[in-house]
């Protein structure tokens, strides 16, 4: 299996690369490979893993640009995925998850107005900031927009919280 170049990896392990995706997972003939592999001229692997689509088109081909693309960011996306700062964000998201779930309950069944509105702001402010902070520590994609729109959305809800809680202190 061909392995990902580094961010740092100059343009001939990217063709390497490139050579071995082709060959091995696309079962491309070698000369066709070798032929689509040296249209990578100078960019570095930090360029691979952003290029875009469109850009993988364009300079492979309509006939192999976009399965090749497929496959780089697929194997991007399995590198991220595998990464301890992802690991790290998800158990992040669900210790988080399962302490906002925890006061949730408690504001459920609380005996008053003001337990119960407490609870809810403790569930708010240790979820929403979390999720802003896991949205940025994860990779890019699904999970990172329902992470930053849930952490925003959370977050200003506790920040009301907070402001009306000062509110009534004084």
């Amino acid at each position: 299996m061909a392995v990902l170049p580094s961010p740092d990896a100059g343009p001939s392990k990217v063709r390497a690369f490139l050579l071995d995706l082709l060959i091995q997972e696309h079962e491309a003939p070698p000369e066709l490979a070798k032929t689509c592999a040296d249209k990578w001229v100078l960019g570095h692997g930090s360029d691979l893993r952003r290029t875009s689509r469109e850009k993988f088109s364009q300079l492979f081909g309509e006939s192999v640009g976009p399965y090749l693309y497929k496959s780089v960011k697929r194997d991007v996306e399995a590198e991220l995925w595998s990464s301890p700062t992802w690991k790290r964000t998800y158990w992040t998201m669900v210790t988080v998850s399962v302490a906002a779930v925890f006061f949730l309950i408690q504001a459920y069944y609380s005996r008053s107005q003001a337990q119960t509105i407490d609870n809810l702001g403790y569930a708010m402010v240790v979820f929403g900031p979390t999720m802003l902070f896991c949205a940025f520590g994860s990779p890019n994609g699904n999970i990172f927009m329902l992470a930053l729109w849930t952490g925003a959305f959370v977050s200003s809800g506790a920040g009301l919280w907070c402001v009306f809680k000062l509110k009534l202190i004084e």
